[in-house]
Parts: C-alpha cells; sequence; structure tokens
C-alpha cells in the first residue's frame, strides 16, 4: 500500500564539506595512528599522537571500537571525576572554516569548541553542540578564522557525567572569499510518491560567511524546502548578517504533480559573489493505487501445463508470478519495471527465492506451459497503475492467489545412489551388490525397463547367474513394486572402472547408479604402485599424467613425510629397488628404511617437469618373510613424485593391512588374527553387538549391510562396524552444504564452506587422539605453499586425551579439511579441537565431553583471510564425561568465536547443560572482530546457563534455535554488535535477549518472529542487520523449532560416513488423520535437495507395505515445505500404518518413520470434490452417508437452472462414487447439489471443451 512514504528524519552520511573544493583535515581515528584502543591505556596527561591526519594531542581519550560510520574506531572523551574534562585537540592548520563531526552520547550531551591562535596557550570558547541520543549525530560549528597555525580543541562537556564518542572529524579551510557551506552534496532518495501526494522531510545545514548578499535556496521542481519543517515552498531565504550566516537546518520533502517515474535534481544555494553550491535530490513519481484486486482460476491443467484465467481487478496492467512448491513471498517494489516475463515457467525471470515472472501487461488469461508433472504452482496476480516511466504502483495487499497441481508424471526410483566395489583381481568377480528399482505411472501401461551396466559390470535378477550387461525388467498397469537388481564387477584389465548402472524406460526419466572400482593385475609381479603402499602425509593423487595404475604417491612437502610399501618374501635375498618417479623441482633426496632401521638415501634428480617420468635404482637386502621399504621425506622443500616399485629376484606377496573398528556398544572379529594379510586372502568379519543393540551396517573401505562380512584382501582396508540402539540413522537429513554465512562466498571459496570433499577423495579414519593429533599437524601450511589435497578425517569411537596431549588438540593454519565422526558414539573427552587461522573446515557428528579449556575453539588470528569458512554441524557438547572416563577441570566455552574468524556456520548443535557456552568475540579491545559473521540455527540450548551466544562486535544471526531453562540469559550483543535474533522458541529463560552485560558498553540486537514461554522480558537495541543481505534464508514458524530441534540436535543422529546413502530432504513432521472415513497425511519439509518426490505406503497390522499414491517433491529448495496426500481408498475398519519413500532424482530412496490411523468404521455425511476439476466430458463424485435412505443428486446451471438429475434412490451407508457425463451439455460453471434425508451439500465443477 503506497501512501505519502516518510522518510526517517535525522542524520545522514556527511559528504565532503563543499568549501573551496576540498577539507584541509579528514581525521576517521581508524589506522595510521599510535592512538591507544583501550581505556585504562588513556593518557591521564595531555600527550601527543601521530594520525594520518598530524599530531593529535589526547587527554583521557582513546581509540574506542565501534561499527557505526567508518569503523573500527572512533574517539571516546571520557568522563572525568579528577582532573580536567577530556578533550582531543586538533593538528596545527592553515586556516579553519568549519569543523563538522559526528557525536554519540547515552542521550543528548553537550560537546564544547574551541581555538587557539597561539600553539595552544590560551582556548577560547566558539560553541557547543549537542551528540545524538544513542546514536551518532552529526554536528558542524563555523569557525571562520584564517589564522596559520590556528587548532582547534573537542572537550567533553559533561565534565564527570558521561563518556562521549566522536568521530569523522572534518575541517573545511577559510578564505576571504564569500563562501557557503553544506553539510551533504545529496539528501537520500525520498522514494516512490503518489504524484498529487507529500514525502516526508529531510534535513541538512548551510552556513555561510565573508558573503555579500543574502543566501537564496531554491529547490528544483516538484521539490521544496523549508526553514521550519513546517511552511514549504520552493524557495527560501537565509539572511546574512555582518556577513555571515550561522549553521542553519533546511529541509526538503517532494511534491509530484504527475505520476512521471524518477525526477532528480539540486537544490541550489546562491549569493553574490559566492560559488553556488548544489545539493542532490532525487525521488519516484507513481500513480495512484489500485482499488481492488484481480482473482486467478486454472482450466485444462496437464502434466506440464495449465490456463490461467485472472478476473476482477481495476489495475490498467498487471504482474503474474508464480512459484514451484510454496507460496509466492515475493512483492513487487513501486516505481520498478520488472522484465523478462514468459508463459514458460523455466524461461521466466527469476525474481529471487524461486518466484518466477509470468506475465506483465493487461491480458487476463494466457496457457502456462513448462511446468513438472505432479508438482503444485503457487500463483499471486500484483494489479498495478502507471503513468510515463518508471511510475508503477503496485497493489500488494490482498493480492489474487491461487496454487493448482499438475498431473503425475512416470518415474523410476532406484537405491542406492552408488556402488564401490573397490579393488577386485582382473579376471575374477566380486561379491554381487544390489539396486532396488520400482516404478509408477509408467507409459504405456504395459512394457519393459531396460537396465545396462557400463564396462566391467554385469547385471542380473538373481544372485548366482545369469549375469550381463544388460536385462528387461516387465511391468504391467504403468507400475512395478521393488525390484532387487545384482551387480557384479568383473574387470578384464588393471586399473580404475567407472560407470553407471542405468535405468530407462516407462516415459520415465532417465536413473543412474554409479559404480566405482578398481581392477588389479595379476600378471604384474614384484611390480608395487604406489596405490599399494601405506603412508603418512602422503596422498594419491592424479594431478599430472603418465603414471601407472591409478595414481602416485604425492608426499608431503614436509620433513618425516614417508610411504612404506610391504610385501612377503619366501626367501631371503639382495635385490635391486627400480623406483619409477617425477621430479618438477631440484634434485631430492629420500631416506630409505627398512623394516624400521635406516639404510641410508637415495636421490631423485631433476626430471625437468611433472609430467616427465624416469627411474633410480637402489640395492637392498630383502629378508625371509615380511618386509617393510619406506621412503621418507628428508626437506621441508617440494619432494618427488613416486609412481610405483620394482624388484628383481624370485616373486615377492603384496601385503595389505586390515584395520578393524567399531562405532557403538559390542565387539568386531576377523577369523584370521593378524593384522597383514596375503594379497587374496579372503576374511570373514563379524560385529557382535552388546546386549540391547543391534548391528547396521559395515562402513569404510567397502560398505556392506550382511553380518558377516567377507572380505577380500586385494588393497588396504579398513572397517567400521556400525552397532546402534536404534534400527538405524535411515530416516535423518542430510545436509551436504551449510546453510548461513558458512555458505557465502568468499576469500577464494566460491562454493563456501567445503570441508574435506573432492573428487580424489582423500579419507583416513582416526580411533585415537595421538593420531588424530598427528595427522592434523602434518596438515599445517600457513603459507599455503604445500598445495595439500581436501582430506576427510573419520573418527571412530571415543578419544581421549592420551599422555602427551594438552588441553586443546590444534586445527592450525590448516585448510580444507573435514573432521567427521562415525556412527552414534564418536566422542572427544577430555580435550577440545583449537581451530586457529584455518579455512574451510567442517567439524560434524562429534560428542565433545569433560574439555578443560574449550570444546571448539574457532580462532581467526585477527586476519578474516586466514580464518574463515568453519561449519559445526550436529555435535554435542556437554560437561560429562563418557562411563568410565575422567571429568574434566574447570571447563570454559562450548565453543567459542574470535579473532576475527569469519563466515562461520552452527547448526544443529545440541549445548547440554553448559555454562560459558559460546563466546563470539574476544574482549572489548578487540575491535578487529567487528568482521565477524556467524549464523546459529536449529541449535538446542539445554540448560545451558549463559552465552548463548554473547557477542561483541561482529555481526550474528540467531535462526530457529531452540533454549531452554537457561538460568542467566540466552543471547547478549554487546560492543555495538549486530544481532538479529528470529524464529527462536525461548522457555524459562529469565533473560532471553539483552543488549549489554555487566554493564559494558551494549550491542545492537533485532528479535522477531519468536516465542517467549514463562520468560522475562526481551531486551532490544537499535536496527542490527538483515541476513538476508548475505544470504537466502527460510525462517522455520517458531511454534515446530521444539519439536524439530529435540528430534535433530546434537551428535549421533545419523551416520555421516556412509557414501553410499544420503536423504536429500529435511522432514520436520509427518502426521495421520482420519476424515469421513479416509486418511489425510501431511508431511513438512525444512528444506530439500534433489528431492523427486514422495511415494506413500500403506500396510495393515499384519500385511506387507503397499504403495498407496505418490506427490511430486520440491526439488532442490531452502524453502519449508507443506505435502498433503489423502488416501481414498475404502479400508476396512482397523489399524493402519503410513511411511514415506523419498526419491532422490539420482534414484536414492530412503524410509521415514511410520505413522499409525485407526479406523472405525463410523462414517458422516460428507460431498467430495469432483476429480478431475475442470473436466471433459466426465468427473467421478464421491459422498458418504452415515446411514441409508433416500438420496439424490441433481445438477443446475450457474443461473440456478436444473440440467440433469444424476441419480435418485435408496442407497446403503457407506462411501460411494459416481460418475457425470456432461457430453450434452456446453462448456460454463456448474453446481452439483446432494440431498440424503435432511443433509445437503453442493460443489462447483466446470466443464471445459
Amino acid at each position: 500500500m503506497v501512501t505519502a512514504k516518510n522518510l526517517m528524519i535525522g542524520a545522514f552520511l556527511l559528504m565532503q564539506s563543499m568549501l573551496m573544493g576540498q577539507n584541509i583535515l579528514s581525521e576517521y581515528f581508524d589506522s595510521g595512528n599510535s592512538i591507544p584502543t583501550s581505556s585504562s591505556n588513556a593518557p591521564a596527561v595531555p600527550t601527543d599522537y601521530q594520525t594520518s591526519s598530524g599530531v593529535w594531542t589526547l587527554f583521557k581519550t582513546y581509540g574506542h571500537g565501534t561499527t557505526n560510520y567508518s569503523a573500527p574506531y572512533a574517539l571516546r572523551l571520557l568522563k572525568n571525576t579528577a582532573q580536567a574534562p577530556a578533550y582531543a585537540s586538533t593538528p596545527a592548520l592553515s586556516s579553519a572554516g568549519t569543523i563538522s563531526f559526528y557525536a554519540y552520547g547515552s542521550s543528548a550531551k553537550p560537546l564544547y569548541i574551541y581555538k587557539s591562535v597561539n600553539n595552544g596557550t590560551d582556548w577560547i570558547f566558539i560553541d557547543s553542540v549537542s551528540t545524538g541520543s544513542g546514536v551518532f549525530a552529526y554536528c558542524a560549528v563555523q569557525v571562520n578564522d584564517g589564522t596559520p597555525g590556528i587548532r582547534l580543541r573537542i572537550v567533553n562537556g559533561t565534565g564527570a557525567g558521561n563518556d562521549l564518542n566522536l568521530d569523522n572529524v572534518e575541517i573545511t579551510g577559510y578564505s576571504s572569499s564569500s563562501t557557503i557551506t553544506l553539510s551533504s552534496a545529496s539528501l537520500p532518495s525520498f522514494g516512490a510518491i503518489v504524484s498529487g501526494g507529500l514525502s516526508g522531510s529531510a534535513s541538512y545545514t548551510v552556513s555561510g560567511y565573508n558573503l555579500t548578499s543574502d543566501i537564496t535556496v531554491s529547490a528544483p521542481q516538484d521539490y521544496q524546502v523549508s526553514l521550519n519543517d513546517t511552511l514549504f515552498s520552493g524557495q527560501v531565504i537565509l539572511a546574512q548578517d555582518s556577513g555571515t550566516v550561522p549553521v542553519t537546518t533546511i529541509f526538503a520533502r517532494y511534491a509530484p504533480s504527475s505520476a512521471s517515474g524518477s525526477n532528480s535534481g539540486s537544490i541550489s544555494h546562491s549569493s553574490s559573489g559566492a560559488a553556488t553550491q548544489q545539493s542532490y535530490v532525487t525521488g519516484t513519481a507513481i500513480a495512484a493505487e489500485p482499488a481492488s484486486a484481480s482473482a486467478i482460476g486454472f482450466f485444462a491443467t496437464a502434466g506440464n501445463s495449465t490456463y490461467i484465467q485472472i478476473t476482477g481487478g481495476d489495475g490498467m496492467k498487471r504482474l503474474v508470478v508464480a512459484r514451484k512448491s510454496a507460496s509466492v513471498n515475493w512483492t513487487p517494489a513501486d516505481g520498478v519495471i520488472y522484465t523478462g516475463e514468459s508463459a514458460d515457467f523455466t524461461s521466466a525471470a527469476d525474481l529471487g527465492g524461486g518466484n518466477r515472472l509470468l506475465l506483465n501487461g493487461s491480458m487476463r488469461d494466457t496457457v502456462i506451459t513448462g511446468l513438472e508433472g505432479g508438482t503444485t504452482y503457487h500463483f499471486a496476480v500484483f494489479e498495478y497503475m502507471e503513468g510515463t516511466n518508471n511510475s508503477q504502483n503496485y497493489l500488494t495487499a490482498g493480492a489474487g492467489t491461487g496454487s493448482v497441481t499438475t498431473d503425475p508424471t512416470p518415474l523410476l526410483s532406484i537405491t542406492p545412489a552408488q556402488l564401490q566395489f573397490g579393488n577386485v583381481m582382473v579376471g575374477t568377480l566380486s561379491q554381487p551388490k544390489t539396486i532396488t528399482v520400482s516404478g509408477s505411472t509408467l507409459s504405456p501401461l504395459s512394457g519393459n525397463i531396460l537396465v545396462s551396466a557400463s564396462s566391467g559390470y554385469t547385471v542380473s535378477l538373481t544372485s548366482g547367474s545369469g549375469y550381463s550387461s544388460s536385462l528387461q525388467i516387465p511391468y504391467n498397469s504403468g507400475v512395478f513394486a521393488g525390484t532387487v537388481v545384482y551387480v557384479r564387477f568383473e574387470p578384464q584389465s588393471g586399473g580404475a572402472f567407472g560407470g553407471y548402472v542405468t535405468f530407462s524406460g516407462g516415459s520415465a526419466p532417465q536413473v543412474q547408479t554409479a559404480v566405482t572400482g578398481t581392477g588389479i593385475t595379476q600378471s604384474q609381479a614384484n611390480v608395487f604402485e604406489a596405490e599399494d603402499a601405506i603412508f603418512e602425509s602422503a596422498y594419491i593423487r592424479r594431478q599430472y599424467s603418465g603414471y601407472s595404475g591409478w595414481g602416485y604417491a604425492d608426499l608431503a612437502d614436509r620433513t618425516g613425510s614417508w610411504l612404506e610399501f610391504l610385501l612377503r618374501k619366501p626367501n631371503a635375498t639382495s635385490e635391486t629397488l627400480t623406483i619409477h618417479y617425477a621430479n618438477g623441482g631440484s634434485t631430492r633426496s629420500y631416506s630409505v628404511s627398512h623394516n624400521g632401521s635406516v639404510l641410508g638415501s637415495i636421490s631423485f634428480p631433476s626430471t625437468g617437469s611433472w609430467t616427465s617420468w624416469s627411474t633410480v635404482t637402489y640395492q637392498i637386502s630383502l629378508v625371509q618373510g615380511v618386509n617393510r621399504i619406506r621412503f621418507a621425506s628428508t626437506t621441508n622443500n617440494t619432494n618427488a613424485n613416486i609412481d610405483k616399485l620394482e624388484l628383481t629376484g624370485e616373486t615377492a606377496i603384496p601385503l595389505y593391512r586390515l584395520t578393524l573398528l567399531k562405532s557403538g556398544e559390542g565387539t568386531v572379529s576377523a577369523d584370521q588374527s593378524g593384522e597383514l594379510f596375503d594379497k587374496g586372502t579372503v576374511l570373514t568379519l563379524t560385529a557382535t553387538p552388546a546386549a540391547g543393540n543391534s548391528f547396521y551396517r559395515w562402513n569404510g573401505t567397502e560398505v556392506y549391510y550382511g553380518n558377516p562380512f567377507q572380505v577380500t584382501m586385494n588393497g588396504h582396508k579398513t572397517q567400521i562396524a556400525l552397532m546402534t540402539d536404534t534400527t538405524g540413522f535411515a530416516a535423518f537429513p542430510y545436509y551436504p552444504a551449510p546453510k548461513g554465512f558458512a555458505a557465502v562466498p568468499g576469500y577464494g571459496y566460491t562454493n563456501g564452506t567445503t570441508g574435506g570433499a573432492s573428487e580424489e577423495n582423500h579419507v583416513v579414519y582416526v580411533s585415537n587422539t595421538s593420531d588424530l593429533q598427528n595427522i592434523l599437524l602434518r596438515r599445517q601450511d600457513a603459507n599455503g605453499t604445500m598445495g595439500l589435497p581436501p582430506l576427510t578425517i573419520y573418527l571412530s569411537g571415543i578419544l581421549a586425551r592420551d599422555a602427551g596431549i594438552g588441553e586443546m588438540v590444534d586445527v592450525k593454519d590448516s585448510y580444507d579439511i573435514s573432521i567427521i565422526g562415525t556412527g552414534r558414539d564418536a566422542t572427544i573427552t577430555g580435550y577440545g579441537l583449537n581451530i586457529v587461522r584455518s579455512k574451510n573446515i567442517i567439524v560434524r557428528n562429534i560428542r565433545f565431553a569433560s574439555w578443560g579449556d574449550d570444546g571448539i575453539s574457532v580462532d581467526g588470528g585477527d586476519d578474516p583471510a586466514k580464518g574463515n569458512h568453519i561449519w559445526i554441524d550436529h555435535c554435542t557438547f556437554t560437561y560429562t564425561p563418557p562411563p568410565g572416563y575422567p571429568a574434566g577441570s574447570s571447563p570454559d566455552g562450548s565453543l567459542d568465536i574470535t579473532h576475527a574468524a569469519d563466515y562461520v556456520t552452527v547448526s544443529y548443535c545440541l549445548f547440554d547443560s553448559t555454562d560459558k557456552n559460546s563466546l563470539v568475540g574476544h574482549s572489548n579491545s578487540n575491535v578487529v572482530d567487528t568482521v565477524m559473521k556467524i549464523t546459529y540455527h536449529h541449535n538446542w540450548f539445554k540448560g545451558s546457563n549463559q552465552r548463548n551466544p554473547r557477542v561483541r562486535f561482529g555481526k550474528v544471526h540467531v535462526l530457529n534455535n531452540y533454549y531452554t531453562n537457561n538460568g542467566i540469559y540466552a543471547v547478549s550483543s554487546n560492543m555495538e554488535a549486530d544481532v538479529l535474533v528470529e524464529g527462536n522458541y525461548f522457555y524459562n529463560t529469565p533473560i532471553p535477549t539483552e543488549t549489554s552485560r555487566d554493564g559494558g558498553p551494549p550491542g545492537d540486537l533485532v528479535e522477531r518472529y519468536n516465542i517467549f514461554e514463562n520468560c522475562g522480558p526481551a531486551g532490544t537495541r537499535g536496527t542490527a542487520f538483515e541476513a538476508s543481505a548475505y544470504y537466502s534464508y527460510t525462517i522455520d514458524p517458531a511454534a515446530i523449532i521444539p519439536e524439530k530441534t529435540a528430534w535433530l540436535a546434537g551428535s549421533g543422529k545419523y551416520d555421516f560416513s556412509n557414501p553410499e546413502h544420503i536423504v536429500p530432504a529435511e522432514l520436520t513432521t509427518f502426521t495421520a488423520r482420519v476424515i469421513g472415513g479416509e486418511v489425510e497425511l501431511e508431511w513438512k519439509t525444512g528444506s530439500e535437495m534433489n528431492n523427486a518426490g514422495w511415494s506413500i505406503e500403506r500396510r495393515s497390522v499384519n500385511g506387507a507395505w503397499q504403495t498407496a499414491g505418490y506427490v511430486q517433491g520440491a526439488g532442490t529448495s531452502a524453502e519449508s515445505n507443506i505435502y498433503r496426500f489423502r488416501d481414498s481408498r475404502q479400508l476396512s475398519p482397523g489399524t493402519y500404518f503410513y511411511r514415506l519413500a523419498q526419491h532422490d532424482f539420482d534414484g536414492t530412496t530412503v524410509h521415514s518413520g511410520e505413522v499409525s490411523v485407526e479406523l472405525n468404521g463410523s462414517l458422516s455425511f460428507r460431498l467430495h470434490e469432483n476429480y478431475p476439476n475442470p473436466f471433459n466430458p466426465t468427473t467421478k463424485i464421491r459422498f458418504e452417508l452415515p446411514q441409508a435412505g433416500l438420496t439424490e443428486m441433481i445438477v443446475y446451471d450457474i443461473l440456478g437452472n436444473k440440467v440433469r438429475e444424476i441419480f435418485k434412490g435408496n442407497f446403503e451407508a457407506g462411501l460411494h462414487e459416481t460418475i457425470i457425463d456432461a457430453s450434452g451439455l456446453s462448456s460454463g460453471l456448474y453446481i452439483y447439489v446432494l440431498q440424503a434425508g435432511s443433509h445437503r451439500a453442493s460443489g462447483k465443477m466446470i466443464l471445459l471443451k
């Protein structure tokens, strides 16, 4: 709704003062000076400080942190009880015309301005000004003194009363010429104003000296000026007195006479002999707003299109906007022309948030195309008037809205999304793995689905036979239930085999399961590829070509990095080692050791480039049995890459290492003892869960759901048995990327925070703290010169504070690392993680317990370019250690974020009964923390006493968190921080939000859309910031936050280590209810990623699961979506269970938990809506009768004329359905009426021919 759109009256950003074209002094106190930055160091005697503008003399004054104007510092003039008032004196000036600055006090307080023309011996009072009241306000005083060497002094006029702040000091020079000075060369835009209306006013100041005539202030056309903000005209006169016009406030406003769009000009200020000064003004003149909104209807909807018809509305033109799967949440801005409209949804301009512009003009009906089948689209129509140019005035209140669901489209669903076969010997067969496929709404109704496999892989419908490169799955009635397809890897040559098992047919989009495996060549006796070795601080890379096998070893440029080949010799021999390598740098040496004894060193001359490969040799004596041949770096400089090792003499047998780990309560074992096994050894691994627990899955090198599990030792393997006290993790949502500030591009990370994710997939598994510390130590690379690849570290079990481990394990000067807990029990206890000057770090699914210092400390090292993009997700913080482990001593913060760490997100974490929980900003003096930007979303602060978080300086978005029983306070904003608190649920918390702690300087805090239950008042201040300026997001309703966070927040809720299992939709609620004998399901998602849709499955108490229907998904959406499905099948009385099968676009299917309903057989009188509607020529109508009796249905036209009697007779109690054939009727709207005894109901149907 547009009225006279008032603009705030107050301070404006100071533009360069207009005197002689320049200022002679500008000082913002931010850099290039030696001014102290803490009150304790404020000078107790007058002290000179060098600044960028010269030498300032300060007394009881220091640089105070601020986020206002030219952050990070302003001058603070302290109240002074024991001595003279605090002051700041300028450098010596060539002259002084006007001094201006911005000043802040807790309320309007005085500042005194003095001058000295004898280098500070005597000070002459000039004038006083008032600070802003709780804000920085613009202040200006005329000096008009041309004495060379003049100095000015700004004095705290409250004496012992209050501290006062000032910033952005500007001083103009003085001239004997006639001079006019303005405080602002331009005013903020007056915005969009209806023609004939008036804007609010804006103000600035004018002064002059050495004048010979009055100053005439003239406004451009359609603008007005005033001296008192009441009487406005096109011109005002400022009378000079003895050649001077004192600082005078001018008020300006916009009064457009016609709807002409953008209108700009300049207010002129003129006086004889003085240069005319201009102040730029701008506004937009718009037409009157339409009085009534329009309505939208939908007809002839198909799978990919719908016909829309717009009725009513009195605008000249209209915008039609549509959004997939969620209501339109965009509104047009007056005075803006929107372009890029298209009736093809896929081609229409995206206005933001998935809102697309379909129509713009006077049209009222058209066909909308480019829609997806089985999907709900929401529409909004905005009427508008216009004059000329950008004068549009849009009616947004009560805009016409509607939605339509397109017909379902064929779908194939598969699970899992990928299969990993690992290393398989050439000419042999892997163990089969399975893919489950199902189809719905297929066309034609009968046919076949083609299954085809990439080279090296075969498929079958039986596990033991019938394998080939392709097969067909028949279907009937347009559907087929879950069918198991068996897949084997059969490499015929060495190397990596990547590809797909592809499913196509039934007019459905093709879906694929990715398959990977590596063929190991048997014939290469005495040849050991680098990927067959074990290593520390080395990585198998494929960056440079020319290697054999499927990669080469890149040893980190650090002393002690090593690569070790393992082999068994039947007899002791003396042999020649041939090492294939590339070295694009200078000659380098590795030390050579055998079974732990150092033999010497070997030199690797330069090969000229990293793609040129050569060989060196080394004589070695090997022993009978196990031989370990290690090459270790002896320098921190660039090392040679190693491709493979060759031996002479009798054939050596490769050895591979098996590492067995577990997650959860139970034991794990292999049927053969030992750690090293000959190549080709088949082992049987068995997980034995403890009482009350169950086996869930094998993770690690190979993923397998069976137990026991046979594994062939054709490579080094780490296998983790996941055991859990529940039935698994599958219903839990998975987020491959963060939301909030950690997702914002910056500092070279164009995709936000990605951690250790990469195509090369470098992974290590850790089960003790010493190994974790050693790995992280070797990742330190402060200058980034080592070029280390991304790394994912999986933690298994409980990692306690080993001997020699301090209170913190460092993630220091590092980059591109994910640290992820496996299963439910991944725990760090007795210490914390110290993330210092590190970038692109992810920490997920870890329980931090009983630490001594911090659980996690994120420290940017006072340089955001060195510490940024940190994501802490699904972690638990508690002082309670695991059973049998010691408690920590004097724990401090659970998660502190300080020293300019930037782009950080903390999500879905549980802070359980902690005290000083999460501090943002190191101290009151660490002003550099102003740059920090942090998001906290969907965390549960459960009994965490305080600091949830406590913020200094930075920008923090506190979104959709759950606060319960926070003993002291929840969120605190201090030291001019900007904190936005929205969509949270606060329960039993005395101070949910506040803007100062312990009497310190306050910060800004805005709260909105929150729920406060049994809480004290929420403290707010200022305007904070808008998170939407940095990233898009959706606010969950605060009412659902307790349920959602209690379910999702904390560690151990999902196994994040399974590469074959990703759930793309965040399911927040799932409910079922009985309505008139039918079951209605409703479920909500918080966000979705690649979500193709949902199959609804039903079963009776003892029955099997059956598919009841399908609903199209929202694809990828950051919005919260609501889905509904009505199971209209006539079911016998009894208990029924429902679950959702969520389908990803790549075929992955994941089941939700179950809900149950009770059908008692009782019915009420009810008439259902006809389907389809609109229709041609037939439609179905269902109705319910609570008892038997005479029943009739009659159809009327829109004028009330009876056009057809559908039926009249006795009907039994129950659910009934009838079909109406309207072949003899013309297109139009009809009313159908059902009468049964005293019951009567009606509905509307549209016939379109």
